[in-house]
């Protein structure tokens, strides 16, 4: 039996545990306004219209189960499970999954791929990923603009984009340091999960332009042939294409 050596990590490269607890300190956060914002419905103290305070509450909660998505692929031992899914299928969870929240994005456009590769993913890890990285340039972004995301191939490589107009790419932490909250948090969150995904992620300010593209790289599976040389279906994780959530 072969000894798996430790993977040896970089001196500058953050912890997944570290990022997993500055994580838990933005649920308890999150969960803190929530917990307020419900008691206030429900004494009847809030102005306005009650439905606006649910969808933002709704808004809020999504976005701590994104936060809480992502521990188990920081904190996972070994390869995950990677099934293969269409690109298409990805963005149309993640499209069911905020729209229908009413307090989601309401300048979001999501761009449903043709003819783009299928790919070999955990499509928890990816879809948590993706809402994480959707909301937080929907906090920098204005209701006058968009949030876009997207996708497409590139050589032997499937992109997932995400572009916002929100102004010039804040600065995270030094390196090694570990982001302690916001963006900057949920960029280095993903950026690991990612690789470990076999992908790399890049955040870069938009040439000529405010804003921010993001982009998610992944490597376009492979067509299996069956036994009778045809390709095989497709099959979908159970739980992930039937719904807009996630299992």
């Amino acid at each position: 039996m072969t000894e798996r050596r430790p993977r040896v990590r970089a001196a500058n490269e953050v912890r997944p545990a570290d990022l997993v607890l500055s994580l838990c300190h933005e649920v308890a956060n999150i969960l803190a306004g929530t917990r307020l914002a419900l008691h206030l419905v429900a004494k009847g103290l809030v102005e306005g219209d009650f439905s606006e305070s649910a969808a933002r509450i709704e808004a809020e909660t999504t976005r701590a189960g994104a936060y809480l998505g992502q521990m188990r692929p920081l904190l996972e031992e070994g390869p995950s499970p990677r099934p293969r899914i269409a690109a298409s299928e990805v963005l149309s969870v993640l499209e069911r999954s905020l729209g229908r929240a009413a307090g989601g994005p309401p300048q979001l456009s999501i761009r449903l791929p043709r003819s783009v590769p299928d790919v070999r993913v955990d499509p928890d890890a990816l879809h948590h990923v993706l809402v994480a990285l959707v909301l937080s340039a929907a906090d920098v972004t204005s209701q006058r603009n968009r949030v876009r995301v997207s996708a497409h191939r590139s050589g032997a490589r499937v992109v997932f984009q995400i572009e916002d107009d929100g102004g010039v790419l804040e600065a995270g932490p030094a390196p090694g340091q570990v982001p302690r909250r916001g963006r900057p948090l949920v960029l280095a969150a993903a950026t690991v999960i990612v690789r470990r995904q076999g992908g790399r992620m890049s955040a870069l300010p938009r040439p000529a332009k405010r804003g921010t593209c993001i982009r998610i790289e992944l490597p376009a599976a492979r067509a299996i042939a069956s036994r009778t040389g045809q390709p095989r279906a497709r099959r979908a994780p159970r739980g992930f294409a039937r719904s807009g959530s996630v299992r």
